[in-house]
């Protein structure tokens, strides 16, 4: 097992983004998240970085998780609250950001 955790992604209707499109995804996630109450373990060290993630498709780890000996234990619990976290953010998001991007959530491995 690998590292693992929540994570949001990006998507712009088919179209590349810009430095502009992924500099308003991390001010809407700042104001979402900074604006709200969510645990601990979000914090803007990991949500505030918006990668390249895959065909096109940027991502903001909303968790982080590290492989260890308590890695399947963390998982169990984890992940189901980690994504009715993510999916309250990407609820507040969307008000913000409106259609111009398909957003989705997942708890993967990389």
């Amino acid at each position: 097992m690998s590292d693992f955790g929540a994570i949001i992604k990006f998507k712009k209707n088919d179209e590349e983004m810009s430095e502009e499109n992924i500099d308003s995804i991390k001010s809407a996630l700042k104001t979402v998240i900074n604006s709200e109450e969510y645990p601990s373990n979000i914090y803007e060290g990991n949500f505030a970085n918006v990668i390249a993630w895959e065909d096109n498709t940027y991502a903001s780890i909303i968790t982080e998780y590290y492989d260890g000996e308590d890695a399947e234990e963390i998982r169990e619990f984890a992940e189901e609250d980690d994504l009715q976290d993510c999916n309250r953010i990407v609820s507040s998001l969307t008000s913000i950001l409106g259609s111009v991007y398909e957003l989705s959530t997942s708890f993967e491995d990389w």
